[in-house]
């Protein structure tokens, strides 16, 4: 193994130069301009945003690639994390070492250095200088120590990663002293400089380094300073200064970078951008590495300084390294621990909201009635739907406030008088969009200029997310947005309001004022009408003529929580997640509905422009994702009420002896051991059954404590009680886990129920209705960190190959208080396993509905198959297409199984995992 020394550079001893401190923002004026003054979230996009982050991970065997080669690296493992968040433990059980690489820390009883080889770390780290602490991962010095290479230094190493990659490292940290309660201690600029981030190769001087020192323009601030030395010939080179910080504050850095040793001349897409506290501070495109390097690049943590200056340590709550799909380049060598895209939009899921007549809609406690002008009204104004709806002969929208230019005046267009024509010149399809603007020379429309399209009311106390793709133009496809001058001609383009109030939130674009090339988007709240408009997020540096792709998810809830009110809100720009956090998000004082609105409004304009300004929108949806801020799915009707799950439909599977089952042109017998076998494993289901003498399960694999090891128990010897304190009735739900200390069964942690063999060609759905929670009812669920014991808990499987369908369970990424269900399909099993769908946000401890319907059939539509697969979860269609659903060189008949399958754990458990179903039958549709 390539064992990294990194050493501490020359370029500690740079000066450290100027300060950058926060900016403002200017506020807008006018009803709905609602930013506020002060320092504000930027984000500001050299490419396009990644789609989607992982931590990386390094699979045995494993080969990181340098430039055009590949170094093989022992791992010492199966499988290496790059995580060393403070809620992540120092030794991983189910790897039987630790990730981390090496330690180099000062030793105090030799009086000298030690290098603690990752293998033989425990979770006591390294005691005195690394080691956890109220959720954080303490690394430090003492004043005593020795010098190591003239420095004191204690270092966290990690394995070596690929180039030609797209990374970010996620640092969230604090400085002090050898206690949280101990201030970090200030020396003058200069003096006692401190590497805490770095990334080297063996043999070259740190690529890049993130370092901290005394603000040299305010002795009692820091300045965090990061250092390049892409050349190995030159001295490191001072990046930015980003001054002016609270050392008694956390800070959080996001180093992004696609790491290429190539120019661009030479095909090399490397780019870098930090940004400290949510602003972003440094971008710069070319080589991010050094092209002589023969070793693969190693990336430290620690506290690396010159002078002894008392005890210094830096408390890191968040260190690690995430993958990013990107179109930052592709994964051009070693285990990337995630896939590489092309960046780009990303599908809208979910079906559009739909209201029926008549309708309530909800605002507060209370329900109003609206009049939709027809049988039912559908929330999606995107370029493929027509304005005319045939079904309900008018339009789905309800007004367009615009200009006419005929009688030189404003126009309310009703939505029932709205043909496939739209409006001349101001509202009309243009290919694959539809287009909203003001043309040049067009008057006040209410108070300003505007073109406006509004949608019908819809109710409050709902979970929902608008998804919109657009770009922004002249009047024409093809003709480019116009670069004003910052505040000329700024616009609303989507908004939510309500009768009385100015709009709730909304979203408006203007000129970046730190680059008048570019567009700014910007996000604002006017949820305390008293306080006025506060600006949430913005990003900036966007292409207007190119498409962005913005979704606003949020749960509307007038209510704080303290009044028991659900309320978040979630903005996501071209995959970045700009904003997420729980607030109240709709208005207190409110007694109308809310509708919503997309077009251009030109709120500082109160005379004609000399120039159009256009948005086209691909896609202009609202989705309804239910009721419950916990994920729950609703069922894209009516707002106000509680979800009621569709009715159970169809009966279960009954398989009558003898029994063949098809798999693709052939009957294989199967012995059901029965007369019949019934596929229902719901909660009042008993486990013998009486009529056949037997339990209608095949088998369970569970741990025996009793014996301490793994067992098969045959369901022609199961009883009433089942597997004891592993598969048992609770009530009206059928039990299923994996208990704390349980030992492996078949190469992982679990207890499954399986199923007898039954046919493809057939029309089936699954009907899962379950909660997850501890080992008995009303024990909660274990909120484990994302990846720790995530479980498989439904399977469709044949024999010699992985899973063709499955569900899974895993604490939600973007949650870590809620879970994420994902869903997977194996087809082709040489392409191996791929998602097709997920729903996160999930309360673990709620009951949830899933429906899982397909024709099982192992032939493409050309071959004749009829396959398709629908994904229902809590009345929420997440995914519905045709597509092959068997594996096409299966010889044997499928089973299908229900239970706990932790995947990931090969070492037990310290809690209980349980899942508990109300319902788990396979319903035959034919």
């Amino acid at each position: 193994m390539n064992k990294l020394k990194l050493i501490l550079p020359a370029l500690l001893g740079v000066v450290l130069t100027a300060c950058i401190g926060g900016g403002t923002s200017a506020a807008s004026e006018g009803e709905d301009a609602m930013a506020s003054q002060g320092e504000v979230s930027t984000a500001r996009m050299m490419r396009s945003a990644s789609t989607s982050r992982a931590v990386f991970v390094a699979t045995a065997p494993y080969a990181p690639t340098i430039g055009e080669n590949s170094v093989p690296i022992d791992l010492g493992a199966e499988k290496i994390t790059h995580d060393f968040s403070g809620n992540v433990p120092f030794y991983n059980q189910q790897i039987g070492r630790s990730d981390i690489l090496t330690v180099n820390a000062w030793n105090p009883q030799t009086n000298s250095q030690q290098n603690v080889v990752g293998h033989s770390l425990t979770d006591a780290g390294v005691p005195r200088y690394v080691f956890k602490k109220d959720g954080y991962t303490a690394i430090g010095v003492r004043r005593q120590d020795g010098l190591v290479d003239g420095t004191q230094y204690t270092q966290v190493n990690a394995f070596q990663i690929p180039t030609r990659n797209h990374f970010e490292w996620q640092l969230k940290f604090r400085l002090a002293g050898s206690s949280l309660s101990q201030p970090w201690k200030l020396s003058r600029p200069g003096e006692a400089p401190a590497v805490l981030w770095r990334l080297q190769s063996a043999g070259f001087a740190p690529s890049l380094i993130m370092g901290v020192d005394t603000d040299r323009n305010n002795g009692n601030r820091l300045s965090l300073n990061f250092d390049a030395r892409i050349d190995p010939a030159q001295n490191a080179k001072r990046i930015v200064d980003a001054g002016g910080l609270d050392p008694a504050a956390e800070h959080d850095v996001r180093i992004e970078a696609f790491l290429d040793e190539r120019t661009a001349e030479q095909g090399g897409q490397g780019f870098l951008r930090i940004s400290v506290n949510g602003r972003v501070v440094h971008e710069q495109q070319g080589p991010t590495v050094q092209a002589g390097a023969y070793q693969p690049y190693g990336w430290a943590i620690g506290m690396n300084t010159l002078a002894r200056k008392g005890d210094r340590f830096a408390y890191f709550k968040t260190a690690r390294l995430m993958k990013l799909e990107s179109s930052g380049g592709g994964d051009s060598g070693g285990d990337s621990g995630g896939d590489s895209g092309e960046g780009g939009l990303v599908p809208p899921s979910g079906d559009a909201y739909v209201a029926h007549a008549p309708y309530l809609a909800t605002v507060g406690n209370s329900q109003v009635p609206v009049d939709l002008g027809a049988s039912k009204i559908t929330h999606d104004f995107g370029g493929s739907v027509p304005f005319f709806n045939p079904e309900i002969g008018r339009s789905d929208i309800v007004t367009i406030n615009v200009w006419n230019p005929q009688t030189q005046s404003a126009q309310n267009v009703m939505g029932h008088s709205l043909t496939n024509e739209g409006v001349k010149d101001r509202v009309f399809k243009d290919g694959d969009f539809t287009a909203i603007g003001v043309v040049a020379g067009d008057g006040i429309v209410e108070e300003k200029l505007r073109t406006q399209v509004n949608a019908f009311q819809f109710s409050t106390r709902k979970h929902y997310e608008w998804q919109l793709q657009f770009r922004l133009g002249g009047r024409r496809s093809g003709l480019p947005w116009h670069m004003a001058p910052v505040g000329e001609s700024p616009a609303t383009v989507w908004q939510v309001k309500t009768q009385g109030f100015g709009p709730a939130l909304l979203m408006a674009v203007d000129t970046d004022p730190n680059n008048p090339g570019k567009v700014q988007l910007s996000f604002d709240e006017r949820v305390d009408p008293s306080q006025g408009g506060k600006r949430i997020t913005q990003v900036g540096n966007i292409d207007p003529n190119a498409e962005q792709d913005v979704r606003i998810e949020t749960y509307l809830d007038e209510r704080t929580a303290a009044q028991g009110g659900r309320g978040f809100l979630k903005i996501t720009v071209n995959g970045q997640v700009l904003f997420d956090q729980p607030m109240a998000t709709a208005q207190a004082a409110a007694i109308y509905p809310y509708n919503w609105s997309v077009g251009m409004y030109l709120y500082a304009n109160t005379l004609p422009l000399s120039y159009d300004r256009f948005i086209y929108f691909r896609t202009a949806r609202l989705i309804d994702l239910g009721d419950d801020s916990g994920g729950d799915g609703g069922d894209g009707g009516d707002g106000g009420g509680e979800i009621i799950p569709p009715p159970l439909s169809g009966s279960a599977y009954v398989a009558y002896a003898p029994y063949k089952a098809t798999i693709g042109n052939t009957q294989v017998p199967v012995d059901l051991g029965a007369s019949k076998i019934t596929h229902d494993f719901s909660g009042s289901v008993p486990f013998f059954n009486p009529e056949i003498g037997r339990s209608d399960i095949v088998t369970i694999n569970v741990w025996n404590p009793q014996t301490q090891s793994s067992q098969n128990v045959m369901g022609h010897s199961l009883t009433n009680e089942g597997v004891k304190d592993r598969v048992f009735k609770d009530g009206d739900f059928t039990a299923i886990g994996v208990v704390s200390g349980d030992g492996i069964v078949e190469e992982k942690l679990r207890t499954q129920v399986n199923a007898f063999q039954f046919s493809t060609r057939k029309h089936y759905e699954w009907q899962l209705q379950f909660r997850l929670g501890g080992r008995r009812s009303g024990l909660p669920w274990h909120m484990a960190p994302v990846g720790e014991s995530p479980a498989t808990v439904w399977q469709v499987k044949t024999q010699g190959f992985g899973p063709v369908l499955l569900m899974a369970v895993d604490t939600d990424p973007n949650n870590p208080g809620k879970v994420q269900l994902s869903f997977d399909e194996r087809v082709d099993p040489s392409q191996g396993g791929k998602r097709i769908t997920q729903v996160g946000n999930i309360d673990p401890n709620a009951e949830q509905d899933v429906r899982i319907e397909t024709y099982l059939d192992e032939r493409t539509a050309a071959q004749g198959g009829r396959g398709f697969l629908k994904i229902t979860v809590n009345g929420q269609v997440l995914f519905d297409q045709p597509m092959a659903t068997a594996q096409a060189a299966a010889i044997y008949p499928y089973n299908w199984s229900v239970g706990m399958y932790l995947y990931a754990n090969t070492l037990p458990l310290s809690y209980d995992r349980f899942i508990y179903f109300r319902t788990a039958r396979l319903a035959v549709l034919d």
